[in-house]
């Protein structure tokens, strides 16, 4: 499985490096992560 809180770091990056769109899709993909996956993850506190 992948590491969500990793991805969603490297979107945000990507997100402020102003990285086109389909270069992050691209990413994501790549990531074998799903979108819906993506918006969903919510970070817990340990």
């Amino acid at each position: 499985m992948a590491d969500l809180a990793k991805v969603k770091r490297n979107v945000n990056r990507l997100i402020e490096q102003r990285a086109p769109v389909a270069d992050i899709d691209t990413y994501i993909a790549s990531e074998g992560v799903s979108l819906d996956a993506l918006r969903a993850y919510k970070p817990t506190m340990k």
